[in-house]
């Protein structure tokens, strides 16, 4: 079945902001297993109600498991909007630990992460770099997660002075089996 090969998504919602921003996505992907290694293209075109409007982002994540608990990710990817200057891009390289769960079903995890971004127009640009710790965990059943995360951002806007923020948030999962 050639949805199921290529992994199509579509995707529609709310992101809760002020005010609201509304969207809608469809994603095409192909995912790759090779003993410890995987590979997953993407590409997705999609619509903000915001100034974004719309665009296409494309991407690859390239990931290796040490052992059944333990993975270091690549994530690159460039994204175009009606509201961009350009080309954004970003490249995160990542690693994190199952507490609970597998790789197919993270339920309590932990992970750092290191992320560059920037855009081109011209000459290309760095704009952020970011180090960041993620500690989720259920907050009810397997469907409901609290997440904390402390990061550190440096951003050229702000002449690379520091930013320190803290993150609390709720995830939410809704597919597969709940428990």
């Amino acid at each position: 079945d050639l949805v199921r090969k290529f992994g199509l998504e579509t995707a529609a919602g709310i992101k809760w902001r002020l005010p609201p921003v509304f969207f809608g996505q469809v994603q095409l992907s192909h995912r790759v297993e090779k003993s410890r290694w995987v590979i997953k293209p993407s590409q997705s075109v999609f619509w903000f109600s915001d100034d974004d409007g719309f665009g296409e982002k494309t991407s690859l994540t390239v990931e290796y498991w040490a052992n059944p608990r333990t993975f270091v990710r690549s994530a690159a990817g460039a994204r175009w909007t009606e509201g961009t200057k350009g080309l954004e891009w970003s490249e995160a390289v990542s690693t994190g630990y199952i507490l609970q769960g597998d790789r197919n079903n993270m339920i309590k995890t932990i992970g750092a992460r290191l992320v560059a971004t920037g855009h081109k127009s011209g000459h290309g640009v760095m704009d952020i770099y970011r180090a960041d710790v993620t500690w989720r965990a259920p907050l009810y059943k397997h469907w409901l997660f609290y997440i904390i995360n402390p990061e550190v951002t440096w951003e050229s806007k702000h002449d690379w002075d520091p930013t320190r923020t803290f993150i609390v948030g709720i995830d939410m999962s809704f597919s597969g089996d709940a428990n």
